[in-house]
Order: C-alpha cells, then sequence, then structure tokens
C-alpha cells in the first residue's frame, strides 16, 4: 500500500467522524414540543369528560375548554395530557381536535366515545355554519 491510499483512508474516517458529531449536535439542539412527549396510560374518569363536554359546550371552543380544565386540574397526569393537547393544538402540522382527543384525551369508555363524537360534530358543525 502506498502512502496516497493510507491518506485517503485516513481522511475518509475523519470526514465520517465529522458528520456524526455534526449530526449528533444538530439532534440534541433540537427543541422538544409538548406533544412529542412519550405518554403512558392514564385513568381519566367518567368526571373528567363530563367536565370537559361542559366546558366545551359553555365556551364553544376547544382550546379554551382545555384552558378551563388545566385550572380545574392542576397536577397530575392529567395536567401533563391537557398539556400535551394544547401543545398539539398550537404546534402540530394539522392542529385537529380529532388527534388532540384521539391521542392525549382517550380512555377505553362509553363517557370518551359520547364526549368525543358530541365535540367532533360540533366542530364539523361550525366548519360547515350549520346550527349547533
Amino acid at each position: 500500500m502506498n502512502s496516497y491510499s493510507i491518506i485517503g483512508i485516513v481522511l475518509a474516517v475523519i470526514a465520517g467522524g465529522c458528520l456524526v458529531v455534526f449530526g449528533y449536535i444538530v439532534k440534541s439542539t433540537q427543541k422538544k414540543t409538548g406533544y412529542e412527549i412519550p405518554r403512558g396510560k392514564i385513568a381519566f374518569g367518567s368526571d373528567f369528560y363530563t367536565d370537559l363536554s361542559d366546558m366545551y359546550f359553555v365556551t364553544e371552543d376547544f382550546r379554551c375548554a382545555l384552558d378551563s380544565m388545566l385550572v380545574r386540574y392542576k397536577e397530575g397526569g392529567i395536567k401533563k395530557r391537557l398539556q400535551a393537547a394544547q401543545a398539539y393544538l398550537s404546534k402540530s402540522r394539522y392542529k385537529d381536535i380529532e388527534t388532540a382527543l384521539e391521542c392525549y384525551l382517550k380512555e377505553d369508555s362509553h363517557d370518551y366515545l359520547e364526549t368525543y363524537w358530541k365535540i367532533v360534530q360540533n366542530e364539523e358543525m361550525k366548519c360547515r355554519r350549520l346550527p349547533g
């Protein structure tokens, strides 16, 4: 092996190392949004969905309903879920209420399904300018 081959291999290794370091720096400096935080399973309870439905129909806006729910639920896992749903609605690409409900406020219960369909149908009627 001649010296040019050795120099080429050394330069290739240095360039690869620089790419790895650059990728690590870019990845570590990216800002994390609240809705990308991993979520565990949580039990909301039927009172939560009753409160959410009531707040939604009082304020007639899902974001305002989440704000009102945050005042009521000041600590614990429910607060984190409400904050994640708010972050999704404000920072995500799609900002849709269906995904906020499905991903962050979902529970396998009849109360959840009833609240989900009430809110989604009312939002759809607002978009189509139909009376609610």
